[in-house]
């Protein structure tokens, strides 16, 4: 039994959670139940919602889990994304995720879901109840219960249809008035196979863990319930209700989702070899202290003896253990205290001196002969200051001087050599990742981990700035995993597939998985003529579904060309796109992309690109570079052939610069961020314009993902 704890402006909301599997609790929250707070861009008079939904499986088949957590992440977003009343945000809601799952279903007949909902909003004292399908709710307020439906013995009206069945949604609407110490339980049609009296019994019990504890020895074999008690937001939480953050707490933040996170364990950390050695040193130290103390001793008796007092009881104090330890002691207090102002003014002298020659070379670089000269001299005087900024910073972290002369010298540089600085957003962080394909789609980004043989999905934040739940390894595609019955190999790339909606995964064994973009619902194939490939680098896909996998060793590189047939691989033959007297030879290839029109771009590693039409190579080149900018390296590329872009975007690592060009090859811009370390490892990027024509970079460097907003 899980506990949480919401807040809204009048009551806050303790929740809690009991999911039972096979007669066995599960500890962690059913999935697809969710409470939320507004969120800080919620629509106008949305503001002090608190918003509860479950979603339960419904129907023959059942959906993996995190199918059901999306569903009721879609519910609770498009709740507070939406305008107008309380019902017409549900009726909106439940008609959105209705017709996802609708489509859904008429696109995949042989596997075909379906759901029941109840949503339910708390606005000032008032709760409004939706539900589609099996799901329902009792609630104890005032010492009188009240069932919705109204009466579970009703098979019509406790089973109406459920979502993703018809074009409409079937919904119900109910509103109730809840006061101080109003329960309710949420829960699937386990609930009402339940009888009212029990459960409205355990409803009355001393507090929100007894509830909790009374439904588990009401279930069977399976049960999924969501328990809210309202109290005033001044109430003192019980101990016994285990306590988490606000949601409101969490609007803007990452999103507490059904799922409870694994949390490893730190590996115990090996000591290092200079730790070991030190504690030998320090017992070998302490050791051959102990016997300057026993020599200091024998001097100390020796001295007691010649020049102490024949009375012992008249023992003059200079004679005493403490007057000998002050002795010995004093000396060695003094050359401490020495050496350490000694180091503390070197540092401060060497920063200092440090300091100076900055100032002097800034001096140089502001003053008129060099303001006013070429443009060359300008950036190697500005060079030569920037190298000292280093130095020094390094003596001193955070001087603000330097800090400041770091900013103008910078942005001197970044005007003379078309350099943009777009700061940086954390989108997600992947422990142990390798980030080297990354793919946006709507509000999921779907990256490639190289280095683990693993795809994640990670859905963003109605901003598209942030995480919603941290990121979720996608299981078919691993390397290593047995999608369908065959052995994944390692994952050469991932794309999008325009046709079908779907992500595609290729390993170099040929397995290919095709995941459907909201629901993850995946199929698995393989594919032929593997046995020609001879080092696969990188894949695209056409909007016909048309696959090109870039061969980096078949004969100074080729590109073999895969044709879509009925949704899906299986029996297609590959053919040689490029061929005959006119086939050009590809250097080192490394990455592949097609527009619209199907010109087909291919990225060398010392960053040149080739475009190409009907296997024949057309005329293309990047063009207008500023001269202190060359793109003589790469990693990826990404091609936006909207309308309202026209753009290639390079990412060149060894410059920590993402280059942009137009399709023809024109010099655009070129983005860094602020700390040019973060791009130390950069390797990839996807570009979208959200719902405000913002253009928004997602790269891909090390082990993050950033976000990186164009300026207007």
């Amino acid at each position: 039994m899980d506990g949480g704890y919401a807040m809204a402006f009048e009551f806050e909301s303790l929740i809690g959670y009991l999911y039972v599997v096979g007669g066995r609790q599960i500890h962690t929250a059913p999935p697809g139940t969710l409470c939320e707070a507004a969120p800080a861009r919620a629509a106008r008079g949305r503001e002090a919602d608190t918003f509860f939904v479950m979603v339960s499986p419904s129907g023959d088949s059942a959906a993996p889990a995190n199918f059901y957590e999306r569903l009721s992440t879609l519910a609770a977003d498009r709740y507070f994304a939406s305008s107008g009343s309380v019902t017409a945000g549900l009726r909106d809601l439940f008609a959105v995720v209705n017709r996802h799952l609708y489509d859904y279903n008429q696109k995949n007949p042989q596997k075909q879901y379906e759901a029941s909902m109840i949503c339910a909003v708390l606005r000032g004292a008032d709760l409004i109840i939706a539900r589609c399908g099996a799901n329902v709710a009792m609630l104890r307020s005032d010492g009188q219960t009240r069932t919705i439906p109204d009466d579970w013995t009703d098979d019509d009206a406790l089973y109406s249809p459920p979502l993703g069945v018809r074009p409409e949604a079937d919904i119900h609407l109910t509103q109730c008035r809840v006061n101080n110490g109003t329960r309710v339980a949420f829960g699937d049609a386990n609930l009402a196979a339940m009888t009212a009296p029990r459960i409205d019994n355990a409803l009355v019990s001393v507090d929100l863990a007894t509830v909790l504890v009374s439904l588990k020895e009401l279930a069977k074999l399976q049960l999924a319930v969501m328990v809210a008690e309202f109290v005033p937001p001044t109430a003192s939480t019980p101990p016994n209700v285990p306590v988490a953050e606000s949601t409101a707490g969490l609007s803007g933040r990452k999103r507490e989702t059904a799922t409870t996170p694994a949390v490893s364990r730190p590996r115990e950390k090996r000591p290092s070899v200079f730790s070991v050695l030190w504690r030998h040193g320090q017992r070998a130290l302490g050791r051959l202290l102990l016997q300057f103390g026993k020599v200091f001793g024998v001097f100390g008796k020796m001295i007691n003896r010649y020049f102490g007092p024949e009375d012992s009881k008249q023992k003059r104090w200079l004679s005493s253990p403490a007057g000998m330890g002050t002795v010995v002691m004093l000396p060695v207090f003094v050359v401490a205290m020495v050496m350490a102002l000694w180091l503390s003014g070197t540092e401060e002298s060497e920063f200092e001196i440090c300091l100076q020659e900055l100032n002097s070379r800034y001096e140089l670089a502001r003053s008129p002969q060099i303001a006013n000269s070429d443009r060359q001299r300008i950036l190697e005087t500005w060079g030569y200051v920037q190298d000292k900024v280093e130095d020094c910073g390094a003596l001193r972290p955070g001087d603000q001087q330097v800090s400041a002369i770091r900013a103008e010298g910078q942005q001197v540089t970044d005007r003379l050599q078309d350099i943009t600085r777009l700061q940086t957003t954390v989108i997600q962080s992947i422990p142990a990742a390798s980030l080297t394909r990354i793919i946006a789609q709507g509000r999921n980004l779907f990256a490639l981990d190289s280095a683990n043989g693993q795809v994640y999905q990670i859905t963003l934040t109605g901003d598209g700035l942030g995480s919603q739940a941290g990121f979720y390894p996608i299981p078919e595609m691993r390397r290593g995993a047995s999608p369908g019955g065959f052995l994944m190999g390692d994952i050469i790339d991932i794309a999008y597939s325009p046709n079908t909606d779907r992500i595609v995964a290729l390993a170099d064994n040929g397995i290919l998985v095709q995941c459907e973009v909201r629901f993850l619902d995946c199929r698995t194939e393989r594919l032929n003529g593997v046995e020609q490939w001879r080092r696969p680098m990188a894949f695209t896909i056409w909007t016909n579904g048309t696959l090109y996998l870039l061969d980096a060793e078949a004969q100074s590189g080729q590109v073999w060309r895969y044709p879509l047939s009925g949704g899906t691989f299986t029996g297609s033959t590959p053919t040689e796109y490029f061929s005959g007297p006119a086939r050009p030879t590809l250097q080192n290839p490394i990455d592949i992309q097609i527009d619209g029109g199907g010109n087909i771009y291919i990225l060398t590693a010392d960053g040149t690109t080739t475009k190409h039409f009907n296997a024949q190579q057309v005329n293309f080149g990047y063009t207008s570079f500023p001269e202190s900018q060359r793109l003589n390296a790469a990693q990826t590329f990404f091609l936006d052939d909207t309308v309202t872009a026209q753009s290639i975007y390079v990412v060149s690592r060894n410059t920590r610069t993402i280059f942009e060009t137009s399709l023809i090859g024109n010099f655009r811009a070129s983005y860094r961020p602020p700390d040019e370390s973060l791009f130390e490892l950069v390797s990839a990027v996807a570009v979208v314009a959200d719902q405000n024509r913002r253009e928004i970079l997602y790269v891909a460097s090390g082990n993050t993902v950033f976000a990186m907003v164009k300026d207007d």
